[in-house]
């Protein structure tokens, strides 16, 4: 077997397969000076070997060959290598296993031998052509297959975006209709309280008078307990009716740490949720951006949401209320690490405090990051029909007497006083989780101890 060194860094492998060491020599006398790398071997079986061990572009062979034939080197090669350019050299008498080689396309072509040489090297070349063609072509298969891929990637990410963009448009939407509902309730109902007022106070002011001047007549001194229940009962609608029209005096708003206010709101609700059988598992970032709110107005929110969710869980369970950050692009920064935050009740021991929570930089020089505050439980859940009517002002599904519906609605009222919103997924069964997003603002925080 002898071989030819590669001539060109760019050159097609060549395999001259002949049991003729005469022929061999004159097959490389001949493609000299072509740049090809040449492989020869003296059988067929020499033959497979070395393109087993070697990619190469195009074979010429014999036909007669002691042991494996030429037809036969040359179907095993299609088998073994299918792109290989297969060219058979032939006598005269080998002309019908040549042709039949050709119509089952097992050879590309072949040759009578004596050979012309220009006919030979011609033959090459065009099979070469031809091997170059179908690598080009498949490069551009495998290249409009990936641009397909990429363009159906394309395409589900747009579909998705304009999923995200119509629902996003039509939260604001929704939320839009409803500022607009509670302003224009807020207004009827913040008149009507006011008027309603004065004359409750004169009645519930004189039945207290009556009380106290000394023990009155028994067949009216229930009557008089009652109509002080019952006007007590009248000034709780009302200051619940002030607060949702927004037109009662409010405090100035501060910078707080909304870790700081959450504590303090677990703190006076810790024992309620205790004699519920309730466990509370706070989950508060640290290092978040401060927010400028009105405390009371936020730990009434707070409160509202706690109470509805110990509420929502009469047999017991786990109330879970968690801190995060979420950037400007959408993102959720958030690293758990174990802490004790010093809550005192029954609060669950394995709470977790996250670091990192909002890089100040970011959450200093843009009103575009926001707190969130996330109150879940594993009550009872809202159902569908009832999830888009919870803010709505006297909606309530509580038994008559536990509510009138205004809890909900005042605490969307505050949440939207301060630039920011609220909102609640729920499952039937599974339970319910109110997420409050409030801009974080763009000084540093500053940890309200007092």
């Amino acid at each position: 077997m002898m071989e030819k060194p590669e001539r060109g860094a760019e050159g097609h492998v060549i395999l001259l397969v002949d049991d003729e060491e005469n022929i061999l020599t004159a097959l490389l006398r001949l493609l000299r000076k072509e740049n090809y790398r040449i492989l020869t071997a003296l059988s067929g079986e020499q033959g497979l070997k070395l393109l087993k061990e070697t990619e190469v572009q195009l074979v010429v062979s014999d036909q007669r060959m002691p042991g494996m034939s030429g037809i036969e080197l040359l179907r095993a090669i299609r088998k073994e290598s299918p792109d290989t350019i297969r060219i058979m050299l032939t006598g005269y008498s080998d002309l019908k296993v040549a042709e039949e080689a050709i119509n089952k396309g097992e050879v590309y072509r072949f040759l009578t031998k004596p050979w012309n040489d220009e006919d030979l090297k011609a033959a090459i070349r065009q099979g070469l052509e031809c091997y170059d063609l179908e690598e080009k072509n498949k490069e551009l298969l495998e290249l409009t297959r990936r641009l397909n891929e990429e363009l159906k990637e394309l395409n589900q990410n747009l579909e998705q975006l304009v999923e995200e963009k119509t629902r996003k448009l039509k939260e604001s939407q929704e939320q839009l209709i409803q500022s607009e509902k509670m302003a224009a309730l807020g207004l009827l109902v913040g008149g009507v309280a006011h008027e309603i007022n004065n004359p409750l106070a004169g009645i519930l002011g004189l039945t207290q008078l009556l009380l106290k001047e000394g023990r009155p007549d028994p067949s009216i001194y229930q009557d008089l307990k009652d109509i002080e229940a019952l006007a007590l009962k009248c000034k709780s609608i009302v200051e619940g009716l002030l607060s949702f029209s927004r037109q009662q005096s409010t405090e100035a708003r501060k910078e707080w740490e909304i870790g700081q206010v959450i504590k303090r709101t677990l703190s006076i609700f810790e024992h309620q949720a205790s004699l519920q059988g309730v466990k509370i598992i706070p989950e508060l970032s640290s290092d978040l951006p401060s927010v400028s709110i009105n405390f009371n107005q936020i730990q009434q929110v707070l409160l509202n949401l706690l109470t509805n969710a110990c509420q929502a869980m009469p047999e017991g369970g786990e109330l879970k209320i968690a801190t995060r950050c979420q950037m400007s692009d959408g993102r959720y920064n958030k690293t758990p690490k174990t802490k004790n935050l010093g809550v005192r009740g029954k609060v669950a021991k394995n709470s977790h405090e996250s670091s990192d929570s909002c890089p100040p930089e970011r959450a200093k020089g843009s009103q575009s990051n926001f707190v969130e505050i996330i109150v879940s439980d594993t009550g009872q859940g809202i159902p569908p029909e009832n999830l888009g009517k919870i803010f709505d002002p006297f909606f309530t599904t509580k038994e008559e007497g536990e509510g009138i519906g205004l809890g909900l609605a005042v605490s969307y009222g505050i949440i939207q006083e301060h630039n920011g919103s609220i909102r609640a997924e729920s499952e039937p069964g599974k339970g319910t989780s109110f997420t409050i997003s409030l801009p974080a603002s763009r000084e540093s925080p500053e940890k309200r101890l007092d």
